[in-house]
């Protein structure tokens, strides 16, 4: 027995003597444990509500065995707290600090895109953290949600080089990236199945009302991964609308090829048990599969016409050891010669548009409107450059790339991964303006001029919502014609609160659309008076209009009190 400890004494003895450390592992888990955790917030003891954990004070701590974690907010910022109705630490800013004595690793389990923190000490890559420190201040750059930490307390410190990190990723939330579309089964109905917004990869073939048979792969770039091991894939995805959750799995399949062989069903991918928009995190070990290989995955979309449901899928990982490298392929274009040809083609992803003879017709700094041989289309979301670049008056030649889209009866073309302008133009925007097109009231209401520069001649009318207390909330402008046609005018500080209910008026406006699709006209310049002050003869039906204290327009006064060109009068 003696021999025995002295023998274990001298081990320990020498293990010092070498450096080697003994190693604790701590886990600190806000999931299960934050009622432990941090028993004095509001709302945490009952798990009662996603706001009711909120941190009291800026700075906040707790500690489990020898490690101290601290939550520091600013004092400006949002509340940090313990999202008790799924539970989890949350973070909007400030830092979060881990001390302890010779910390070497830290592991994060927390949400797969509301993950960002940073630091100057150590390395920290993914949600793995590196070094040999006692304190670590990480720096929490926005929306950050961590469910537990596991932190490791001596031991040997580990080589950053020796932790998985990432080797290829796509968030999906602009573009498909370096990702391909390949449409197997489109009906003519459609013309795309994916596309991309903050909701990631969104894959859908219900359109009209109706589900369409259709077959569409987002499919990955060759990814090499010959000089890669200890590979894993990791993605998140929501499934529903499709008529079962079997089916969902059926429809919404991962594939993968390596090398030359086939493309295979992807084993390990993880489902949710209900459909909803929950998204489900996977992470799986590929090593086997990956290493040392040239891959390929494809995320595969099928419908019928009982069945088409919508898969959204965000973001894209592949983790290792080593590096890799992506043998990406370029779409190619769907080429067309002309405005007028987009517009009857309807929607349609990544085209290149000629503009020979195009002009600029209006450019707010967010919207760019094109006009060509009479037909026009508005410019979405373009790279700042563009938006600096195409001034009012100038005309184009050469091409522009994106997605096209009929959305909310706007013919709109947004940028795409692809989006650049290849032209030559003659900036006239400081000699001359941009010609109107000539318009009636009628023509404006049933679109015939969609997205294009126009002037029309119509009756000014004021829809004005009043206070309790009878003075003026709100003036929405309104513009009729003879035949009752009435449409929206948007101010945009255009002098029509100086104009008078009633008057006849001349405007100059691009005809875009609401929030519901209503044709509206924005204002490009001030209205202007046909003849001063017109007033309108009472009895007609261009009389000022009747509002009653609730400030609601009424159709005919019967008795009470209303209001009439701003002032009170009495209905017996």
């Amino acid at each position: 027995m003696r021999k025995s400890l002295r023998f274990a004494f001298l081990s320990m003895f020498f293990m010092l003597c070498a450096g080697v450390s003994a190693q604790t592992v701590v886990t600190i888990d806000f999931d299960t444990d934050y009622q432990t955790l941090f028993p004095t917030l509001p709302g945490v003891s009952d798990g009662n509500g996603s706001s009711d954990g909120d941190f009291t004070e800026n700075t906040t701590s707790t500690a489990v065995d020898g490690v101290t974690v601290t939550v520091t907010a600013t004092e400006s910022g949002t509340k940090n707290r313990i999202w008790t109705s799924a539970p989890r630490l949350r973070m909007y800013n400030g830092t979060f600090t881990v001390t302890g004595k010779g910390i070497t690793k830290i592991d994060f389990t927390g949400h797969s895109t509301n993950f960002n923190l940073s630091t100057t000490t150590g390395t920290l890559e993914g949600k793995t953290w590196v070094g040999q420190a006692d304190e670590i201040e990480f720096a929490v750059a926005k929306n950050t949600q961590i469910n537990k930490i596991v932190v490791t307390l001596g031991g040997e410190v580990i080589n950053p080089d020796d932790i998985a990190k990432t080797l290829y990723t796509e968030a999906f939330t602009a573009n498909e990236g370096s990702f391909t579309i390949d449409n197997k089964v489109m009906p003519e109905d459609l013309t795309y199945v994916w596309k991309f917004n903050s909701y990631g990869a969104v894959a859908s073939a219900f359109a009209n009302s109706t589900s369409y048979e259709t077959e569409s792969w987002l499919v990955s770039p060759v990814i090499d991964l010959t000089k890669a091991t200890e590979t894993s894939l990791e993605f998140t995805h929501a499934l529903n609308k499709f008529s079962t959750i079997e089916a969902a799995k059926e429809q919404a399949t991962v594939l993968v090829k390596v090398g030359d062989g086939e493309w295979a069903p992807l084993e390990g991918v993880v489902y949710p048990e209900e459909m909803g928009w929950t998204f489900i995190e996977n992470s799986i070990d590929v090593s086997k599969l990956f290493d040392g290989k040239k891959v390929q995955v494809a995320f595969r979309y099928t419908s019928n016409s009982e069945s088409a449901g919508t898969w959204e899928i965000k973001p894209f990982t592949v983790k290792g050891k080593g590096e890799a490298t992506i043998e990406a392929v370029e779409q190619p274009a769907t080429q067309f010669p002309s405005i007028e040809a987009l517009i009857l083609a309807g929607n349609t992803q990544n085209i290149e548009l000629t503009l020979s003879g195009a002009q600029v017709i209006f450019n707010d700094g967010n919207y760019i409107y094109l006009r060509q041989q009479g037909k026009a289309i508005c410019l979405y979301q373009m790279p700042q450059d563009i938006k600096d670049d195409l001034k009012e008056a100038s005309e184009l030649g050469g091409t522009i790339r994106g997605d096209y889209e009929v959305y909310k009866n706007m013919p709109e073309m947004k940028a795409n991964k692809y989006t650049d302008i290849k032209s030559y133009g003659r900036d006239w925007s400081e000699l001359y303006e941009v010609m109107p097109t000539q318009a009636t009231l009628a023509e404006v209401k049933g679109g015939a001029h969609v997205c294009d520069l126009v002037t029309l001649t119509a009756t000014l009318v004021k829809d004005v919502k009043l206070k309790e207390d009878g003075t003026v909330q709100s003036t929405t402008y309104y513009l009729q014609d003879d035949d009752d046609n009435e449409v929206l005018v948007v101010n945009n500080g255009k002098n029509l609160n100086k104009l008078e209910e009633g008057e006849v008026i001349v405007v100059t406006a691009v005809v875009n659309t609401s929030s519901n699709g209503d044709y509206q006209l924005k204002l490009t310049k001030n209205a202007e008076s046909t003849s001063g002050i017109a007033s309108v003869a009472a009895g007609s039906s261009k009389q000022a209009p009747v509002y009653n204290l609730a400030g609601q327009r009424v159709a005919a006064a019967k008795s009470g009190l209303y209001v009439r060109n701003g002032k009170k009068y009495v209905v017996k």
